[in-house]
């Protein structure tokens, strides 16, 4: 990968990673018709399956990045995307170690599950907020500035929708306590 730009692939990872995690947080709504008659546990199967695949494409595209800068002398974390990209990068490893602990049969599993539901969540605002400020910084090279602000919105959009039903379910979780 030297001197070569990884955009290409950075965009295909950063779009899985995206359609995953979204839609392992999806999966959980009372209407979602691919989950509506599949047992809880189930649903927590594919979840997990969608979070380790998404989680898989964000630590493929976070090395990209690091060792294309490494490589090139570029230096890391300067802009506020990729400060933002790596608070959501830690907060997803977290809360990714979060969800394989909740699998174990621990003490305090509940309060493990709201923990890891709360990281999850905050995980995925703030490396949604990562992407849309990628988005404005680095997507005008390859598209215009009209599809720049459409996927933005489009993606803003969407983790707001993701968000706000997440927290329903979370508010739930804690009440529950």
């Amino acid at each position: 990968m030297d001197g070569q730009q990884p955009g290409p692939v950075v965009c295909l990872l950063t779009l899985f990673f995206l359609l995953l995690f979204t839609e392992g947080f999806l999966l959980f709504l009372p209407d979602n018709v691919l989950t509506k008659k599949l047992a809880r546990q189930t649903t927590g199967k594919i979840h997990g399956a969608l979070q380790a695949l998404g989680f898989a494409f964000s630590v493929a595209g976070f090395v990209i990045i690091v060792v294309y800068k490494f490589n090139n002398n570029f230096q890391h974390f300067r802009s506020a995307h990729s400060i933002t990209g790596l608070v959501a990068f830690i907060l997803t490893c977290l809360a990714f170690c979060g969800g394989v602990a909740t699998r174990l049969k621990v003490p305090h599993l509940a309060r493990l599950k709201v923990g890891h539901n709360a990281l999850g969540l905050v995980a995925y605002a703030v490396g949604i907020s990562a992407l849309c400020l990628g988005l404005l910084a680095k997507f005008p090279d390859y598209v215009g500035d009209g599809w720049v602000i459409c996927m933005v919105v489009l993606t803003a959009v969407t983790g707001a929708t993701v968000v706000t039903n997440a927290l329903f379910s979370l508010f739930k979780r804690v009440k529950n306590l």
